[in-house]
């Protein structure tokens, strides 16, 4: 088997991500395309929707860590995160994260239209548990299951490094997409 340059770096990223405190579970590609992100770009940014906070901190600062994070840590062009979307910009495209989230959530559930009321309903603190979405207006194109590492505060470089491998693994490059039977996306290395 031949690896390309770019699946054996994402490779890389995805096994120091694994060894990381924090770990992921493998992701669930669901969507037409993931690498839709760059529509987020074109329509000025994207809206990430966070519940819940495991650290004893302003949520302020967590909306900031994990939106400074995801901006950082993509593959695709420049893409502003906004945790307030500004007036400006359409915001159909959407990360939706909830911390200290059950196990069962996925990504039919975040990117509904019921997400208010899961997102303050389905809050387990102290699970540990962490469940993201990328979507694209109702639909979602990729969910992401983790558990972040234990640390006292988002800006810990633990949990900086756990939040830049969600994004990583929320956007793959669309070199790493194949489609499969049914419409369903998956990583192929």
């Amino acid at each position: 088997m031949r690896w390309s340059t770019t699946s054996l770096a994402v490779a890389c990223l995805l096994t120091l991500g694994a060894c990381a405190e924090g770990a992921l579970d493998p992701p669930d590609y669901r969507g037409s395309n993931p690498s839709a992100i760059s529509g987020a770009a074109a329509e000025g940014g994207m809206h990430v929707q966070i519940a819940g906070n495991p650290f004893e901190t302003n949520p302020e600062v967590l909306d900031d860590v994990v939106s400074r994070g995801l901006e950082a840590s993509h593959f695709g062009p420049r893409v502003a995160f906004y945790t307030t979307l500004p007036e400006d910009v359409k915001g159909t495209y959407r990360v939706r994260m909830i911390f200290d989230a059950p196990i069962n959530l996925g990504g039919r559930e975040l990117c509904g239209e019921f997400y208010d009321e899961i997102s303050k309903a389905e809050i387990d603190p102290g699970s540990g548990r962490m469940v993201a979405a990328f979507c694209m207006g109702r639909q979602y194109q990729a969910t992401l299951r983790g558990t972040p590492p234990r640390t006292n505060s988002p800006e810990d470089p633990a949990f900086r490094k756990f939040i830049s491998q969600t994004g990583l693994t929320l956007f793959p490059p669309p070199s790493l997409l194949q489609q499969e039977r049914g419409g369903r996306n998956a990583i192929i290395f």
